[in-house]
């Protein structure tokens, strides 16, 4: 049985999730019927009235008044493009949740729990993480170009955004192959965010589904397994939000600084990225994305309260969880 199948014709459209009709639309005799989630609720319209039913029984009704009411065509179609654009959006939405069940429960579910007692730390591409000493028998999570570091052996690495790695593919994808493994979001914004299928290796790599077009359902979810993972403007949240379902002991934060704005990045390689070609407001993104970590703090506080999560030599997210600033970055800011 297909998840998902869609028929349209000129008088005719209807679409299915695993088998069952969730909207079907006929044209048929000057009326326009709709029917919703297998018949549930019904909407029937012509030029005179418009009815909605609720399991069979009308229960709304309006008449329109033509000596009083001129443009009523226009009104007329603005009511069938806001229709249609309603159950367009309700058929993503679906095809996404469908698809997160299936790719983040085979991405992320043997994950669930699996590394209680132990230390997690999560590492980004920002300056400060030059200043980072690693930490003995921790497990190590890296975003986008972070797996550059070479004091720094990763157990995962998460890039979602091809501007973090377009420049490194086969860097990515070859570091560590039998050992490393690899989560690589779709997040279906277009060729200028998504990274490409021709670009991933089948050897520990593993696809999962963000909120992406569908923000206003859920910021966080307990578990990331069957639901998506909320998108952002940082990778960083995502990995946290996988580091938070394996209920580690301890997160440090490393190379979180969101300093997208000033355009600083850790640049060992002599290179920055470039998302200029988007026209992005890298400020308002830093803005968006402490605000988010403020709230997966929260999150974090309610259902994982025996985590502790410790930042280290944050710059935007200071304040925000215990902080703490080493010898080093100490030294090279000192009187900043």
């Amino acid at each position: 049985m297909k998840i998902y199948s869609e028929k349209k014709s000129d008088h005719k459209k209807r679409i299915n999730i695993l088998g069952i009709t969730i909207y079907k639309k006929e044209n048929k005799n000057n009326f326009v019927k709709r029917k919703y989630l297998a018949g549930i609720l019904k909407t029937k319209r012509n030029r005179q009235y418009y009815k909605v039913y609720l399991f069979g029984i009308q229960i709304y009704k309006k008449v329109y008044n033509f000596n009083l009411f001129n443009g009523f065509e226009n009104l007329h179609n603005q009511i069938s493009l806001l229709e249609d654009d309603i159950i367009n959006k309700m058929s993503y939405i679906n095809q996404r949740l469908i698809t997160a069940s299936v790719w983040n429960e085979k991405a992320f579910s043997k994950w669930k729990g699996y590394y209680r007692g132990k230390e997690i730390v999560l590492i980004g591409a920002g300056p400060t993480v030059n200043y980072f000493e690693p930490i003995n028998d921790a497990i190590y999570v890296g975003c986008n170009r972070a797996f550059l570091l070479n004091n720094v052996n990763f157990d995962f690495l998460f890039s979602i955004d091809k501007v973090g790695i377009n420049k490194y593919y086969d860097e990515f994808f070859a570091y560590k192959k039998d050992s490393c493994i690899k989560f690589i979001g779709d997040q279906n914004l277009g060729k200028d965010f998504q990274i490409p299928e021709t670009k991933i290796p089948f050897e520990n790599v593993y696809r999962y589904i963000t909120y992406a077009g569908m923000e206003s359902i859920s910021r966080f979810n307990m578990d990331i397994s069957s639901t998506p993972l909320h998108n952002a403007a940082s990778v960083s949240l995502q990995a946290l939000q996988f580091i938070l379902y394996t209920q580690p002991k301890r997160v440090y934060i490393v190379g979180i600084d969101c300093t997208a704005g000033s355009k600083k990045y850790f640049k060992s390689d002599g290179k920055e990225f470039d998302n200029s070609l988007r026209n992005e407001d890298a400020h308002k993104l830093d803005e968006i994305n402490i605000n988010l970590y403020k709230e997966i703090k929260a999150f974090a506080e309610t259902y994982y309260p025996d985590t502790e999560i410790i930042s280290i030599n944050p710059v935007g997210l200071k304040g925000i969880f215990k902080d703490v600033y080493t010898d080093s970055y100490k030294k090279h800011n000192e009187g900043q």
